[in-house]
């Protein structure tokens, strides 16, 4: 399938590869080169694991930065939200579960946009849907590139792909599983399996968005899950082998497309899954230097539709009724002390998704939970207006007593629902924009 490289092109790589070293010694960098299955590849099959195609305004943006960045080289002091995200993240290992899937190898065909968005896709789906670190998700890349009509070769007339396109796809489509239409590295017709729709199930996502702010990927990162990522590949990326990846030789080569797991405020870094088999990197995966070659100029969040909007409806509640208290978490968001709230809560993932997987399988806690509710969606309702209903404190004890059941039957909840009662009082007689301004 590959080609490698010939007599005389192995003596050049052997200078590569020393020039690479040499290069990383002088800068300082902290990562490693080695001959690696992708180094030892010819330049043509090289670019062949590629594909990524970036717009030309947006490339030119990309390498202008990178450029002031090796000339300076030292990261300037970034920002801090009112709330910090945690120094370090990653789904690889949260409290010992490992949340993403395997390693993969797209080839000699430039699908890397194709597994970028499927890797994330599928750590998401085993966070949000199963909540489930050992479920095992595959889905098919060959549907979600070829069935675009996509090429694998440089020069082919649709070589490659873009991020926004795959992910507007997934909007659409979704797509099957690894079996409706398994993968190879050449250029062939969209050979998937005639029951594919029947077969997307949960994969459709509800939306996506980009995120150009560093902070803000890290939240998204910590809180939500793995993104996905654009950034410039230069000749000696090839043979990264281990450590922290910062260009130090070479010219660029191509764009590449990569899913991001989490990060590290020690190593100033990002974790990313690759799709050049576990031979590259470190087992396949890498890690690079915040603001290096692009890599966080632009990245791209998935929105899954939300178990939690399910169980709004099957409580009964209308789109309306949802819609109401998605903006109102939103403008509990916008003050300090709801995002403290929020963030204390995300610390622990599992309780907000041991909740969904309580309101959808158990009938009885359903119906007490939207009883419970009426008020505070009324409460919501009317805040804007003159007489806004202020929440009595029989209510919000029938909220508490509804939890303490969901903490019954997860013991782990027990912790968040004493919180809850002992921030509680403070609440009873005040309608909803009190509380806002109190939380400021």
């Amino acid at each position: 399938m590959s080609e490698k490289k010939k007599p005389k092109e192995k003596d050049k790589a052997k200078e590569e590869l020393a020039a690479i070293k040499k290069a990383i010694t002088e800068k300082k960098a902290r990562w490693k080169a080695a001959e690696t299955p992708i180094s030892k590849l010819s330049k043509e099959e090289r670019m062949k694991r590629l594909g990524n195609i970036i717009p030309e305004e947006e490339l030119k943006v990309m390498l202008k930065k990178q450029e002031e960045k090796e000339k300076k080289r030292e990261a300037a002091a970034r920002e801090g939200s009112p709330i910090d995200p945690p120094p370090e993240w990653d789904w690889r290992n949260v409290s010992g579960s490992d949340w993403t899937t395997p390693i993969k190898d797209q080839g000699g065909c430039g699908s890397c946009v194709a597994f970028a968005c499927i890797g994330a896709l599928e750590m998401l789906m085993k966070k949000w849907y199963y909540n489930d670190a050992t479920k095992v998700l595959d889905f098919s890349e060959a549907h979600l590139f070829f069935c675009n009509n996509r090429q694998c070769h440089p020069g082919d007339p649709n070589y490659g792909w873009s991020i926004s396109s795959a992910l507007n796809y997934l909007e659409a489509n979704g797509v099957p599983d690894e079996g409706c239409y398994p993968y190879t590295d050449n250029n062939q017709p969209c050979n998937t399996c005639a029951d594919w729709t029947s077969r997307t199930d949960l994969t459709k996502i509800k939306d996506w968005k980009t995120v150009t702010d560093v902070n803000e990927m890290k939240q998204i990162l910590s809180e939500h899950g793995c993104l996905v990522a654009n950034f410039l590949v230069y000749e000696d990326f090839f043979a990264y082998s281990s450590g922290v990846y910062e260009h130090t030789y070479g010219d660029y080569k191509g764009g590449h497309a990569v899913a991001v797991v989490g990060y590290d405020d020690v190593d100033d870094c990002w974790i990313c899954k690759n799709s050049w088999d576990v031979g590259f990197g470190e087992s396949g995966w890498f890690r690079i230097a915040y603001g290096e070659c692009g890599i966080d100029d632009t990245m791209y969040n998935i929105e899954l539709y939300c178990p939690a909007e399910a169980s709004g409806m099957n409580m009964g509640f209308s789109d309306q009724d949802i819609q109401l208290v998605r903006k109102f978490r939103d403008r509990v968001l916008n003050t300090r002390k709801g995002r403290a709230y929020l963030f204390s809560t995300l610390r622990h993932i599992w309780a907000i998704t041991s909740i969904q997987h309580i309101l959808v399988t158990n009938k009885k806690i359903r119906e007490e939970t939207a009883k419970a509710l009426k008020p505070f969606i009324e409460a919501m309702r009317t805040m804007d207006q003159f007489k806004p209903k202020k929440l009595q404190k029989a209510e919000i004890q029938a909220g508490i007593a509804v939890l303490e059941k969901m903490a019954r039957v997860d013991q782990r909840l027990q912790p968040a629902v004493n919180a809850v009662k002992e921030r509680a009082p403070q609440f009873v007689g005040k309608d909803l924009k009190q509380i806002l301004r109190e939380l400021i």
